[in-house]
C-alpha cells in the first residue's frame, strides 16, 4: 500500500520541551558510558527514577526560556529595576526614519516642525561663480487672525528663523541653505455668476468656494493618520521612510509644486465639485493692483513689487478684502441674492483655520499609536524561582521534606539500630549531594534568565554570569531541604555562627562564578552582537592591536572599549541617521559623522570637518586663490607663497615649493621660479608604478619644487617639462610678465571635486603610522559615497598649531553662521565671513603642501627601497 507524505495538524514540539525524546537521549547515553554495569532502564530502576526527574526540571527551565523576549525582558526589568531608556530599544518610527536627503524630505521635516508655515518649497540657488549645492526656501505662513494683523512682520520673522534653525541642525552634507524667505504673494480676486443649490447658504456657499479656490492653487501636505496606514497592511519600513515626523505621515503624493501661476481651469473644477455650487459663468481671476497705489511707474518702484520681481517664486493668493468680492454674483432658485461679504471672510477664516486644526491633529496618532511605544510583556513571569527536584521524589529516597523519617522501613533481617538509620542517613545525604551538583547548574540558569534586563542595559555594571543559592538558613518551601550539612552546617548549630556555612556557600559560589567569568570581556562580545543586528561595527581585535598603552592591564583597554561600543549602541538611530548630515555651525563638536568616526577608530583627538561648500562666499570667486571680492571691499591676507599655476596656453600644471620661512617676498621670488623653470637641467622624474610619473625640481641655492601632477610616463613627464621649460624661458622679466605666467593659488587643487576637507590633530602621545592608516579606513568607510574627503593632519609636534586651528574654525563657524542668520546680511558681516574663510583656506593650504610633499617623499623611498 502507497504511503501518503501527510502534513500533521498539531504543532511541532521543540526539542527542549520533549519529555519523551529527552529520556530516550538520557537512556541511550547511560546505556553507552555505563556497559554492563547497568542493564535494567524500566521505570522502576532508580537510576530511571532520577533521569525522569532531572529530564522534567530540563523541560521546566526551557519552558521558561521559551518565554516571548518581551516577557523575560518585562520580568527581569521588575526585579533588576533598569530603567527601561537604558535598554537599546526604540520604536518603529525612529528605527526606520532617516535624515532628510530630498527636497521633499525637507518641506515635510519644515511643515512639521515649523509653527505657523503653510508650505515651504526648496530652489536651487545660484551660488557663488555658478558653484552647485546651495539652495534657498520659500515658506508660505498661514494667513494671520485678526488678533495678529498688528504684527505679521514679526511673526514671519519669528517663521523664518525657526526654519532656518531646522535646517542648519538637518542640514546635508554638502549642502548649503543660503536665504529662508517669505515667498510673496499676488493678490487676486474673483469674479463670476454663481449659481447655488436651492437650500445653500450664500455666506457659507460662497466661503466654501474660496477656500476650495485656494487650496486648488496652492493645497498644503495632505498629513495621514499613522493608524490608517498601518491598518492598510502597508510595510512599516515604507511608511516611515524619511525624516521622522510628529504631526503624522506626509507621503510624497501630499506634497505639490509651487502653484505660480492663476489656473481658472484648476479653479473651476474646485468649486463646480463643491455640493452647494451648481454652476458658475464667466469666472474671471483678475490680479489685484499694487497697494501702494504706484502703478503708474513701471517697473513699480515700491519695495513690495521689487521683492516680487528679484524673488524665484510668487505665490497667487485670494485677496481678504471684503471689496474684492464685490465681482461676484449669486443666484438660487433663478433669483439673484445678497449676501454679507464680512460673514463669508469669517466663514473662510474658520475653514482655513480648521484644516489647520486637523493636519496638527493627526501628532496624537503619532505619540499614542502602538507602533510609536515601547511595549514589554507579562512582568509577573517568576524567571529566577527554582523548586528544587527533591520534592518530585517519592518518600522512599528519603531526601523529600519528611527526609529518612517518612522513607521506607529498613530491609528485612537489617536491625532498627542508631549504625543502622545513620548509615540510611548518609544515603540519602549522599543523593542529594550527587543531585546538588545538577540543581545549581538549572538554578544558575534561572538565575541568568532573571539577569536578561540588567545585560542588555546601558551601561551595565557587574558580573556577567549569575547564581543564586539552592537553600538558605530559613529555607523556603522551594529550597532543597536539610542541605545545610552537606555544605557544612553544623549538625549542633554553635551560638552566634549559625549562618558561617551559608556564607562559605555563597562565597563558594561567587568564586566559582568569578573564576569562570571576565564580565568586560563578555559584555564586548554581547555588544558587539547587539551592534551587530543594526549593522555596525567597531572592530575589537583591530584596535587592541592599536592600543597605545599596553602596558597597562587588559582592562583597562576593555572597559574603554566597552564605553565606545556602549555610546555608539545608546545613540545608534541618531548617529546612523545623521552621518549623511552637515556641520551645524552653531554647535560644530555635536556633528554626528564626527561622533561616528571617533567612536569607531577609537581617535578621541580633536576633528574639524570643513564642508568646500560653506567656503565659498556670496562674491567670492570659486578659485580661491583671489584676493579682491567684488569692488565693495578687500581681504587683507598675505598672496600665498608657497604653490603657483604655471599657465601653459590653455592648460596649467601647479607647483608646491618647499616649506621655507626664508623664502624671499612675492616680487622677489618670481624672477627665481622663471630661472629654475628656464634649465632643463633641473628637472627629475621619478617613476612610482601605478602612482606614474613625478617631476620635482631642484634648484642650486636648495630652492625644491614638486609638480603636483602625475604623468602617465617618462615619455609623457618629458613632454611636459619641455613646455614648462618653453614657458618659462618665453616669458618676460618684468613682474607684470611674470604675474601672467605665475599665479599664486591655494591648495589643494580638487576642492571642489571633493567636497569636504577633514582636519585632524594626533592623540597626546602621537598618532602612530598605522593608526593613520586605520583611521583613514574608517573616513573611508563612514563619509557618504559621493563626499571623499580630503585628510590632513596638524602638526602633533607643534601644540600651538592645533590651538591655531581650532581659532580659526571656530572663528569661521561663527562668521559663517552670522552671515545666514539674517536674511539680507550687511557688508560688515559678509567681509567678516569671507576673511574667516580665506584664513582657514590658507591653513588649509599650508597643511595639504606639507602633506603633500611628505606623500611624495615616501612614496619615492619606498620605490627606490623595492
Amino acid at each position: 500500500m502507497t504511503e501518503h507524505v501527510t502534513i500533521t495538524k498539531a504543532p511541532d514540539t521543540p526539542e527542549t520541551l520533549d519529555f519523551e525524546a529527552l529520556l530516550a537521549a538520557g537512556i541511550a547515553a547511560a546505556q553507552h558510558y555505563s556497559g554492563q554495569e547497568w542493564t535494567d532502564y524500566n521505570l522502576h530502576d532508580p537510576g530511571v527514577t532520577i533521569l525522569e526527574t532531572l529530564v522534567f526540571a530540563l523541560t521546566d527551565v526551557a519552558y521558561r526560556t521559551d518565554h516571548p523576549i518581551e516577557d523575560i525582558l518585562a520580568s527581569s526589568a521588575s526585579t533588576a529595576d533598569p530603567a527601561l531608556e537604558r535598554q537599546p530599544f526604540f520604536p518603529g518610527p525612529q528605527a526606520f526614519a532617516s535624515a532628510p536627503v530630498t527636497s521633499n524630505d525637507y518641506r515635510k521635516l519644515l511643515f512639521d516642525q515649523v509653527s505657523g508655515l503653510r508650505n515651504a518649497w526648496i530652489l536651487p540657488h545660484p551660488g557663488p561663480s555658478g558653484a552647485g549645492g546651495h539652495y534657498d526656501v520659500w515658506i508660505q505662513p498661514y494667513a494671520t487672525d485678526v488678533a495678529e494683523e498688528a504684527q505679521p512682520a514679526r511673526l514671519h520673522r519669528q517663521i523664518e528663523d525657526d526654519a532656518m534653525a531646522l535646517l542648519r541642525k538637518t542640514r546635508a552634507l554638502g549642502v548649503d541653505f543660503r536665504h529662508v524667505r517669505i515667498a510673496p504673494t499676488a493678490e487676486f480676486a474673483l469674479c463670476g455668476d454663481v449659481t447655488l443649490a436651492p437650500e445653500a447658504d450664500p455666506e457659507a456657499a460662497l466661503s466654501a468656494m474660496l477656500f476650495a479656490a485656494e487650496i486648488a492653487l496652492n493645497p498644503p501636505p495632505r498629513v495621514e493618520d499613522i493608524d490608517e496606514a498601518l491598518a492598510s497592511s502597508a510595510a512599516p519600513e515604507t511608511l516611515f521612510e524619511g525624516p521622522g515626523l510628529e504631526l503624522g505621515l506626509i507621503p510624497d503624493s501630499g506634497l505639490s509644486p509651487p502653484g505660480r501661476d492663476i489656473d481658472l481651469a484648476r479653479i473651476r473644477a474646485a468649486i463646480i465639485a463643491l455640493p452647494q455650487i451648481e454652476t458658475v459663468h464667466g469666472l474671471m481671476a483678475p490680479e489685484k493692483p499694487c497697494p501702494r497705489g504706484c502703478d503708474a511707474e513701471d517697473p513699480c518702484p515700491c519695495a513690495l513689487c521689487a521683492d516680487k520681481r528679484a524673488a524665484a517664486l510668487v505665490i497667487p493668493a485670494l485677496s481678504r478684502k471684503a471689496a474684492d468680492l464685490e465681482g461676484l454674483r449669486v443666484f438660487r432658485r433663478g433669483a439673484q441674492v445678497s449676501f454679507d461679504a464680512d460673514k463669508v471672510l469669517v466663514q473662510l477664516r474658520h475653514r482655513e483655520e480648521k484644516l489647520r486644526w486637523e493636519e496638527h491633529y493627526a501628532i496624537r496618532q503619532v505619540a499614542n499609536s502602538d507602533y510609536s511605544r515601547i511595549t514589554l510583556g507579562n512582568p509577573a513571569r517568576q524567571l529566577a524561582r527554582y523548586r528544587s527536584i527533591q520534592h518530585m521524589f517519592p518518600g522512599v529516597y528519603g531526601i523529600g521534606p519528611d527526609g529518612v523519617q517518612g522513607s521506607a522501613p529498613l530491609a528485612e533481617g537489617v536491625a532498627d539500630t542508631r549504625a543502622a538509620r545513620d548509615a540510611r542517613q548518609a544515603q540519602a545525604r549522599q543523593l542529594k549531594a550527587y543531585l546538588a551538583i545538577f540543581e545549581q547548574m538549572l538554578a544558575n540558569h534561572l538565575a541568568q534568565l532573571d539577569a536578561t534586563a540588567d545585560l542588555l542595559a546601558l551601561p551595565s555594571e557587574g558580573p556577567s554570569y549569575h547564581v543564586q543559592p539552592l537553600t538558605r538558613p530559613e529555607p523556603s518551601p522551594d529550597d532543597a531541604t536539610a542541605l545545610g550539612p552537606i555544605l557544612g552546617q553544623p549538625e549542633t548549630p554553635e551560638p552566634g555562627r549559625t549562618q558561617g556555612w551559608f556564607t562559605a556557600y555563597k562565597d563558594g559560589l561567587a568564586e566559582l562564578r568569578d573564576s569562570q567569568d571576565r564580565p568586560l570581556e563578555r559584555r564586548n562580545r554581547a555588544l558587539d552582537h547587539l551592534l551587530a543586528r543594526f549593522g555596525e561595527r567597531i572592530d575589537t581585535a583591530e584596535l587592541k592591536r592599536l592600543y597605545d598603552d599596553k602596558a597597562q592591564p587588559l582592562e583597562i583597554f576593555e572597559r574603554w572599549l566597552l564605553d565606545r561600543k556602549a555610546a555608539l549602541l545608546r545613540d545608534v538611530i541618531a548617529l546612523g541617521q545623521g552621518r549623511g548630515q552637515g556641520v551645524d555651525l552653531a554647535a560644530p563638536e555635536t556633528c554626528p559623522l564626527l561622533r561616528r568616526i571617533a567612536l569607531r577608530s577609537g581617535h578621541d583627538a580633536p576633528m574639524f570637518l570643513i564642508e568646500h561648500v560653506l567656503l565659498q562666499d556670496d562674491g567670492l570667486e570659486a578659485r580661491i586663490g583671489r584676493e579682491e571680492i567684488g569692488t565693495s571691499f578687500a581681504i587683507s591676507a598675505p598672496l600665498p607663497r608657497s604653490a603657483f599655476r604655471l599657465a601653459i596656453g590653455d592648460r596649467a600644471v601647479h607647483w608646491v615649493l618647499e616649506p621655507d620661512p626664508a623664502l624671499p617676498p612675492l616680487e622677489m621670488l618670481l624672477p627665481q621660479l622663471r630661472a629654475l623653470g628656464a634649465d632643463p637641467a633641473h628637472y627629475t622624474t621619478s617613476p612610482e608604478r601605478s602612482y606614474g610619473t613625478t617631476v620635482c625640481l631642484v634648484g642650486p641655492d636648495g630652492l625644491s619644487i614638486e609638480v603636483v601632477e602625475n604623468f602617465r610616463s617618462r615619455s609623457h613627464a618629458a613632454d611636459w617639462i619641455a613646455r614648462m621649460v618653453a614657458t618659462c624661458q618665453g616669458a618676460g622679466r618684468d613682474a607684470r610678465a611674470l604675474d601672467a605666467v605665475f599665479t599664486p593659488v591655494v591648495m589643494p587643487l580638487d576642492f571642489a571635486a571633493r567636497g569636504a576637507t577633514l582636519v585632524l590633530a594626533p592623540d597626546a602621545s602621537g598618532t602612530s603610522p598605522a593608526r593613520r592608516a586605520y583611521l583613514a579606513d574608517i573616513v573611508t568607510e563612514e563619509m557618504p559615497a559621493h563626499t571623499l574627503p580630503a585628510m590632513l593632519w596638524l602638526d602633533g609636534e607643534t601644540p600651538q598649531e592645533a590651538r591655531d586651528f581650532a581659532r580659526a574654525y571656530a572663528a569661521w563657524c561663527a562668521a559663517q553662521l552670522c552671515v545666514r542668520a539674517t536674511r539680507t546680511p550687511s557688508a560688515e558681516a559678509l567681509a567678516a565671513g569671507a576673511q574667516a574663510s580665506q584664513i582657514l583656506r590658507r591653513q588649509i593650504h599650508d597643511l595639504f603642501c606639507r602633506e603633500f610633499r611628505a606623500l611624495r617623499a615616501r612614496r619615492r623611498g619606498d620605490a627606490v627601497q623595492g
